[in-house]
């Protein structure tokens, strides 16, 4: 973990997330916190902000696909799909405040990723275990 760089550890995390919470967070079936509950504790506040985000995209992706989609269906889809104002607060939560960082990569200017950095570099077995 010490020699990885902030980019292979973000992926790692993202990959992680994907592969390890795929119920859908809206549903009342209990499924969504029980994928929560059963992850590393340092890796349970990053699924709630990520598993929502990419729940919403998920539906969208499975909506339409790159061929089909005008550069403006997105946008459209969100609107016209309810979830225009929730991707808008969560977006505001990874963006509304830059990092002092030069990153080659925009998601590593995130305050939210930063702190998931920090925090992974610090405790590994929490969030990897």
């Amino acid at each position: 973990m010490p020699h990885s760089s902030d980019d292979e550890i973000l992926q790692r995390l993202f990959d992680l997330l994907q592969t390890r919470v795929q119920a859908d967070p809206y549903s009342s079936d209990g499924s969504y916190a029980g994928e929560i509950r059963s992850l590393p504790i340092g890796l349970r506040a990053m699924a709630g902000w990520f598993a929502e985000a990419h729940s919403i995209i998920r539906q969208f992706l499975d909506a339409y696909t790159s061929s089909d989609a005008a550069p403006d269906t997105y946008y459209k889809w969100l609107d016209q799909s309810g979830h225009a104002q929730r991707i808008d607060e969560l977006s505001r939560l990874a963006w509304s405040l830059k990092s002092n960082t030069n990153n080659s990569n925009p998601a590593l200017e995130s305050p939210i990723y930063q702190a998931w950095l920090r925090y992974t570099r610090l405790h590994p077995d929490n969030v990897f275990a």
